[in-house]
């Protein structure tokens, strides 16, 4: 009986160290993708809106029934959603709608809350236009249209549909016409404004527009949390066993003859 070459024991020990260490963090990485992974309810975009649209319980609905909003050769119009939060209302307030004197609508205020976030759902608010616009383009084209929030111009809308997102009473007036709808999430309070100007079309724009508030709650469930757990339990027992096993194991390599 002799013992093999002790280099030769150290590059086995080695191989086996490093074999024994990838399994481990395997298993730990899948063990913490198990817990932190959650599935959340509605997940894909068609029933999001679905749900945004069917949640829109505040609501102003101007020139969608009164022929259209006229407006003019160089004027802009505002269509302006209003957020406030509660320490800023007065009175238990409802919001109203009121003209503005130099072209255009504001709906508010609507109460703003920080989103209520806890282990099993959290919920969003949002702002929601539905607009269709008619008009003439010239040969420049027609018309600057944009969004902006309380942190300026918003450069993409959370989500957008070609469907007609507002309250029942006005389904029976959205035929016939090109409707739009952009859905913002409300992550502060202030106002939310469709912008529209009337520069390159010929003669007149008429602009019908609808604009509301909306609020769903997501649910959440963890599909592999049992599994995720049962995966960090085993990667740290079997890593518990390895360092004893490695630090009790003898150094060298014996070879019977």
């Amino acid at each position: 009986m002799f013992e093999g070459p002790p280099d030769l024991a150290r590059r086995i020990n080695s191989i086996y160290v490093v074999l024994q260490g990838v399994v481990i963090v395997s298993l730990l990485v899948v063990g913490v993708y198990g817990i932190v992974w959650t599935q959340t309810s509605p997940s894909d975009q068609a029933r999001v809106i679905n749900a945004i649209l069917v949640g829109e319980n505040n609501m102003l609905a101007t020139g969608v029934t009164n022929g259209g909003d006229m407006i003019k050769p160089g004027v802009g119009f505002q269509y302006i959603l209003m957020f406030k939060a509660a320490s800023a209302t007065c009175c238990n307030q409802a919001p109203s709608g009121y003209t503005l004197p130099t072209g255009g609508f504001v709906f508010g205020p609507l109460l703003w809350t920080p989103p209520n976030d806890t282990s099993s759902s959290y919920d969003r608010r949002y702002a929601v236009f539905t607009d269709s616009f008619s008009f003439l383009p010239g040969p420049s084209g027609c018309c600057p249209f944009w969004f902006s929030g309380p942190q300026g111009n918003i450069s993409q809308p959370f989500l957008n549909t070609g469907r007609y997102g507002g309250l029942e009473q006005y389904a029976g007036v959205r035929g016939g016409f090109s409707w739009a709808t952009s859905i913002f999430e409300v992550n502060a309070p202030g106002n939310y404004t469709l912008h529209f100007t009337n520069a390159g079309a010929m003669g007149n724009v008429t602009g019908r527009v609808a604009m509301g508030a909306s609020i769903i709650t997501y649910s959440r469930t963890q599909p592999y949390l049992y599994l995720g757990i049962g995966s960090t339990v085993f990667a740290i027992i079997f890593a518990a066993v390895t360092a004893l096993v490695y630090w009790t194991k003898p150094s060298s390599t014996v070879i019977k003859n």
